[in-house]
């Protein structure tokens, strides 16, 4: 892709928002076509993408706008998008010296607030990039970075009936008749190995500072890669594992 067509869907992103229905086709454009040219990433980045990306978000979760659930699923789609392209961008040194300064409590606030676990991937991705800068550490600690990725690496309890819960020995002859005053029970629900991946590369990299790994291990880090471990799928138990052991390595050393 030529840069003239670049500077036209950056034109296009002009002044539009998040829940503009028009927004999502120039994103798409530029994730599809403009990086993956060869220097794409770099022609993005002369071309000021980031600065226009980044306010898009900036505008998204600084927003009062009441959204209903199939609006807001939508939204969330096209953050994914966007996110998707800076993650992308924050390959390049000069890029994340940038995001560093103007965007990073724009994507701590949306792993924070959005409910949606692949705008939290997309999210835990660019913040592992930006991380590969030493300086940045410090700087995602004191946006509140750490409580965010602790949040989301916890498991979550949900409320099922005891029907709803498979139970390999039952026949359909032996199965009871539902009970409408039936007894709930809890479920452990995990997070996703994508959201688990991704999440503990952050961690992986700001351990590194000393000041942020003490903010980790007050914070509680421990608790919930530790329940993690009592999961089935072993991706996950992997990578946490990982991060457990090049935090206690670090730790150790002190």
């Amino acid at each position: 892709m030529k840069s003239e067509e670049i500077e036209q869907l950056l034109t296009a992103l002009k002044g539009m928002s998040i829940t503009d229905s028009h927004v999502l086709s120039p994103l798409k454009k530029i994730r599809h076509n403009a990086m993956a040219t060869k220097g794409g990433v770099q022609r993005l980045a002369k071309l000021a993408c980031v600065p226009r990306l980044l306010k898009l978000l900036y505008h998204y979760v600084s927003s009062d706008s009441t959204e209903s659930e199939k609006e807001k699923a939508t939204s969330e789609s096209k953050v994914t998008v966007a996110l998707s392209i800076v993650s992308n961008l924050l390959m390049d040194k000069v890029v994340r010296q940038q995001v560093k300064r103007d965007g990073m409590e724009t994507l701590v606030t949306l792993l924070t607030d959005c409910t949606s676990e692949e705008v939290h991937i997309r999210c835990c991705r660019s913040l592992g990039n930006l991380a590969m800068d030493s300086p940045s550490r410090y700087v995602m600690s004191q946006a509140n970075a750490v409580p965010a990725l602790l949040k989301i690496l916890e498991i979550r309890y949900i409320e099922v009936k005891k029907s709803d819960i498979p139970e390999a020995s039952a026949t359909d002859s032996q199965k009871e008749a539902p009970d409408l005053d039936e007894e709930m029970e809890l479920e452990v629900k995990f997070p996703s190995a994508a959201l688990v991946e991704a999440a503990c590369r952050v961690v992986r990299y700001i351990k590194d500072d000393n000041k942020v790994r003490q903010q980790l291990v007050e914070a509680g880090i421990v608790a919930p890669l530790s329940m993690l471990i009592t999961s089935d799928e072993s991706k996950l138990i992997g990578c946490v594992m990982r991060t457990m052991s090049e935090l206690w390595t670090k730790m150790s050393k002190r």
